[in-house]
C-alpha cells in the first residue's frame, strides 16, 4: 500500500499468479480509489474430467469471489469468461482479449517450405499447446 500511495498510478494491473497480494489488492485498491485490471492466466477447459481440469476448476472458484471486486478481469477464452460469470464475477468485468497475431503484419517472406512438404497452407505456431489457444483455429 505504501508503494502505491508513493507511486500515485492511475491503474493497476495484476498478472494474476497464485500470490498472496492478488486477494489483497482488491481491498487496497478500493481503499487507495485506483482502477484494479487483472489478467486471468489459469486454463479451463470444460470438456475435460480429470484432475488436472479439476484443480483448473478449484483455481476458478478461490479466485472468483476476488474478481469479482476488481474493475475489469481479461481472460482468453469465451469458456474462461461463462465460468467466471458463471462463479459471480459480473459480466460487465469480464473481457475477452483473444491470443492472436495479425498475419497481414507478420507473414513471412518467400519460402519454399510448402514446396518442398508439398502443401497449400503452411502454419507455424510457437507457444504452450493447451486447450485455450484454441490453436486448431
Amino acid at each position: 500500500m505504501r508503494s502505491l500511495r508513493k507511486l500515485k498510478p492511475d491503474l493497476v494491473h495484476a498478472s494474476l499468479t497464485l500470490s498472496p497480494l492478488d486477494f489483497l489488492l482488491p481491498d487496497i485498491c478500493e481503499e487507495l480509489n485506483i482502477p484494479l485490471v487483472a489478467t486471468f492466466h489459469p486454463p479451463f477447459d470444460s470438456k475435460l474430467r480429470n484432475l488436472k481440469s479439476s484443480t483448473q476448476y478449484l483455481t476458478y472458484q478461490l479466485y472468483a469471489p476476488f474478481l469479482a471486486r476488481y474493475d475489469k478481469t481479461i481472460v482468453f477464452s469465451e469458456i474462461q469468461r461463462d465460468l467466471l460469470i458463471k462463479l459471480g464475477v459480473g459480466s460487465d468485468r469480464v473481457v475477452i482479449i483473444p491470443n492472436g497475431v495479425d498475419e497481414q503484419k507478420y507473414s513471412p517472406g518467400y519460402s519454399n517450405v510448402k514446396y518442398q512438404l508439398q502443401t497449400k497452407k503452411l502454419f507455424v505456431y510457437q507457444g504452450r499447446i493447451a486447450t485455450e489457444k484454441n490453436i486448431e483455429a
